[in-house]
């Protein structure tokens, strides 16, 4: 009577589903370290608001905010302490964690950010500046909602 199954095939396909589990698992545990959360190279670093425009303008002229590869923000408006706020980068969309307000992201390549109101009537332009421009008052009143993070309209 003939075999109707391959004994070398009963072994080796176990073994290839093995292979190909680890090799997805290791994947996603690279790319979840962060929470999902990958910030552009493009955005860190220090930058000053230049320009606002929308229905909503009520950010603090000259808010400078220091974007870090951790998902942290710390945006300080002049004569105010810093306040740290979280936010996520994803398909071009940076949204602060705390109040859900989310901009549209756009870099150029003249050194200007451009944060595009999604689900908040304002639009904010920031220029890349250098850590010995910012200039923090050692008599700070306390934390202003008044920065790009700030609530979302009603």
């Amino acid at each position: 009577m003939k075999k109707l199954y391959n004994p070398f095939l009963f072994r080796i396909i176990p073994i290839v589903i093995l292979t190909i589990l680890t090799a997805y698992g290791s994947n996603c545990d690279t790319s979840s370290s962060n929470g999902g959360n990958t910030v552009p190279q493009e955005i860190l670093g220090n930058w000053k608001l230049i320009e606002q425009t929308g229905a909503l303008q009520d950010i603090c002229p000259n808010e400078t905010v220091l974007f870090e590869s951790s998902g942290n923000a710390t945006l300080t408006c002049p004569n105010s302490n810093s306040i740290t706020r979280t936010f996520t980068v994803s398909n071009n969309v940076l949204t602060y964690t705390q109040s859900g307000v989310s901009y549209g992201l756009q870099i150029l390549n003249s050194g200007n950010l451009y944060l595009t109101g999604q689900n908040v009537s304002r639009n904010l332009e920031y220029q890349k500046i250098t850590d010995s421009v910012i200039i923090i008052s050692p008599d700070s009143k306390p934390g202003s909602n008044n920065s790009s993070e700030g609530g979302l309209v009603k």
